[in-house]
């Protein structure tokens, strides 16, 4: 079973099926979280002038279990202001990982660079 967890919450998308669970570092609060299952993902709702995509410097807590390097990217997508790139051959490739880091910093841990 793909499990997914942070100091705060828990992530459980079924057996065989990845996650990936993100978490604000300093409120403790999920930033997004998905499932490779069928591609299911969620976050909070914007409020006011909210960007749409995560800040890239803030500090959060990552994790992901069992999801291919290219249904996270594809799940991540929403979340980055520039397309996240796969290493040719990787695509397929199941990754586990949990660190507490700056998104742009958890990214480049999981082998993805951004296109621009």
């Amino acid at each position: 079973m793909a499990r997914c967890e942070t100091t705060h919450w828990t992530l459980d998308c079924g057996e065989g099926h990845g996650c990936y669970l993100i978490e604000w570092a300093d409120t403790g609060k999920v930033a997004a979280w998905g499932c490779a299952s069928e591609p299911v993902t969620g976050r909070p709702k914007p409020q006011g002038n909210q960007p749409a995509h995560l800040d890239t410097t803030a500090r959060l807590t990552f994790c992901c279990g069992e999801m291919s390097r290219g249904a996270l990217a594809e799940a991540l997508k929403d979340l980055v202001p520039h397309p996240l790139v796969v290493p040719k051959g990787k695509e397929g490739e199941k990754v586990s990982h949990c660190a507490t880091g700056t998104l742009g910093e958890v990214l480049q841990a999981l082998g993805f660079s951004a296109s621009r």
